[in-house]
């Protein structure tokens, strides 16, 4: 009894502490962002954590450190049915229902747990040896990555070596199928029921201290996206890929507020981290820095100065910094507009314009964070309120902004390059009352198409 009231209190006040952690040291920062509709379509994002979360099916795009993970995920949501019994009533699965009608189902569970164990310390192994031995490159070595698998590691030598002499002390059932609790146990097989009382207490103090622990640690460490990705994959983008913000809404608001204040000046893109949408700053915290979004990156795999990788890094611990700072102030006080923290000096201009808009990063990302549209929002800040872009591009707006097209070239010869075809306009279709509905294909040229010379033979030849 007293035993159960002990180790009630401290899970009650682990979790209530772990809570208010999460809360006011991430969720409060998270909420800073903008806002952003992220809630339609729920039956869709309820099927993706089925498949996302439970399935880790995004994790399989590389099969073997996928199957790792995936192996060590679902030994944690194994292990965790024990936990909650363990902490909830101080006492195992096979003390509470062994010998009861349950019992067939605790001895299923029992070696499922094994065969788990099993898989969970040969996963840690292997991911040591991967970051350690052979130095995969987008596996940087850190003190918290390496913590937190030689934590896995040791709660699950505890586990069984509590779960052994626990099964030696009272002849359950499920000693029988438990091979690797036994296995574990086995050097305490002489011992009396008496002496065994001893090494089962301490081992299963260890045992419920380094979970305990392990709770309480999370907030501070990357791995916090362990809580994350789940959020993050229901809130996933269900959306066109790649498809910018709409400033539309934006313009209309500021031109009935123009009369307010002329010289206000429109704050277009992301200037500071609060900037970004609260999904934004989700994505910052839910990062698993896999590098899976850097392997990929022609950027970087070109040496150019950027890394997909390191900017939700940089962004992340910027984050957490100004994140503090911000909830310290109330939100009347809070600096409306100031010189950007991020462009310049958490990322550099060159890691800003190296980005080839692509979006391998965010196809190849497990977890769905969105790097690309981070660099883009940065990228029109510099563009459009700061007008700060690369010389080489100067032509290129100008074009834009005269002839509506990238090149040199009056916007009334667009359709010069089809003049020789038998080919009708949009336009012209409309001039013989035919409905959308009666015209089967339409096809859109494009300003490559229209105006480069090599692009002018693809649209003829299509």
């Amino acid at each position: 009894m007293l035993q159960w009231i002990i180790i009630l209190s401290l899970f009650l006040a682990s979790f209530i502490t772990f809570v208010y952690l999460i809360y006011k040291k991430k969720v409060r920062i998270i909420l800073l962002g903008k806002p952003i509709n992220r809630f339609n379509n729920p039956l869709e994002r309820i099927k993706g954590l089925f498949i996302y979360v439970l399935l880790q099916r995004n994790l399989f795009k590389e099969w073997f450190a996928g199957l790792i993970h995936a192996l060590i995920f679902w030994g944690f949501l194994t292990f965790s049915i024990g936990y909650a019994f363990l902490f909830i009533t101080g006492r195992e699965l096979g003390d509470l229902f062994g010998g009861t009608f349950l019992s067939p189902l605790v001895n299923i569970y029992a070696l499922v747990t094994n065969i788990f164990g099993v898989l969970v310390i040969l996963s840690v192994f292997i991911a040591l040896y991967r970051r350690h031995i052979l130095k995969i490159k987008r596996l940087e070595l850190s003190f918290d990555a390496t913590l937190i698998l030689l934590w896995i590691f040791f709660i699950m030598i505890s586990n069984f070596l509590t779960d052994g002499i626990r099964l030696r002390l009272h002849h359950s059932p499920e000693e029988a199928v438990s091979f690797l609790s036994n296995l574990f146990s086995s050097p305490f097989a002489n011992l009396s029921n008496e002496a065994l009382q001893v090494p089962y207490t301490i081992f299963f103090w260890i045992h419920a201290l380094l979970i305990l622990a392990f709770m309480l640690y999370l907030p501070f460490s990357k791995h916090l996206h362990l809580l994350g990705c789940p959020f993050n994959e229901y809130f996933r983008n269900l959306g066109q890929k790649g498809e910018l913000t709409s400033i539309e809404g934006l313009l209309d608001e500021d031109e009935d507020e123009e009369e307010e204040d002329e010289d206000e000046e429109l704050n277009f893109g992301v200037a500071n981290i609060e900037d970004y949408t609260w999904k934004d700053l989700l994505d910052l915290y839910s990062c698993a820095e896999c590098g899976r979004c850097q392997e990929v990156c022609p950027a970087y795999n070109s040496e150019k100065p950027l890394s997909p990788k390191k900017l939700m890094i940089d962004l992340k611990h910027h984050l957490d910094e100004r994140g503090v700072k911000l909830l310290k102030l109330k939100p009347k006080d809070r600096p409306e507009e100031e010189d950007s923290l991020i462009i310049g000096e958490i990322i550099k201009e060159d890691e800003i314009w190296a980005c080839t808009t692509c979006y391998a990063c965010v196809e190849n990302c497990p977890i769905f964070n969105e790097q690309m549209p981070k660099l883009i929002d940065l990228r029109r800040y510099m563009v459009m309120a700061q007008e700060n872009f690369p010389k080489e591009a100067a032509n290129f707006f100008k074009n834009l902004d005269n002839n509506y097209n990238p090149w040199p070239i009056g916007f009334a010869k667009r359709a010069d390059w089809a003049k020789d075809l038998e080919v009708k306009t949009i336009k012209e279709k409309k001039k013989t009352k035919e409905t959308e509905k009666d015209i089967e294909y339409l096809y859109w040229v494009g300003c490559a198409g229209a105006f480069d010379e090599r692009n002018k033979k693809v649209s003829e030849a299509m």
